[in-house]
């Protein structure tokens, strides 16, 4: 399985610029495109954490393909979401999870959320498990990103970037 989060970049300090009223109005318009997204591509919503969710796919490169359509939506600006540009961050790794009670569990998800802490606004970060379980024929494009110690995990970690205005 792959787990994909999402994340506003700097959603606190927009709340305070925007006040509560306008930005659960955005949180709202943000909730549905992210959760439209998700089930185009069979993603399956975990859980929603605030400004952000969890979203488990069958498959890594429908998870990719559903980070691609979140960033494409949001840089066609919506109507929506139009009075207050918003950035997300997004990160995906593939392995195996542990299910209870409709949460997911376990060393991956916890390897999938660091990715998520090291993408910017507008970027879809990856591990290397999810481009090599894509593989080269799926017409995505990754460039290499970094290699990295995530806290809390042993070794280092190749992560790429998901190209979504070249996919």
């Amino acid at each position: 399985m792959t787990i994909l989060f999402t994340d506003i970049q700097d959603s606190t300090a927009l709340n305070e610029e925007l006040g509560d009223k306008k930005w659960l109005k955005i949180l709202a318009a943000h909730d549905v495109m992210v959760q439209r997204c998700a089930a185009r591509y069979g993603g399956m919503v975990i859980k929603s954490q605030g400004d952000g969710f969890m979203i488990a796919f069958a498959e890594a490169e429908e998870a990719v393909r559903a980070g691609i359509k979140i960033q494409r939506t949001l840089a066609s600006n919506p109507r929506r979401l139009r009075k207050a540009p918003i950035a997300v961050r997004i990160g995906a790794h593939t392995g195996p999870a542990l299910e209870k009670g409709g949460d997911l569990f376990g060393r991956n998800v916890a390897l999938a959320a660091r990715v998520t802490d090291l993408a910017n606004g507008g970027e879809i970060v990856v591990t290397a498990a999810v481009s090599e379980a894509i593989g080269e024929d799926s017409g995505l494009v990754f460039v290499e990103h970094s290699e990295v110690e995530l806290k809390g995990l042993p070794n280092t970690y190749e992560l790429l970037s998901a190209e979504w205005e070249r996919s």
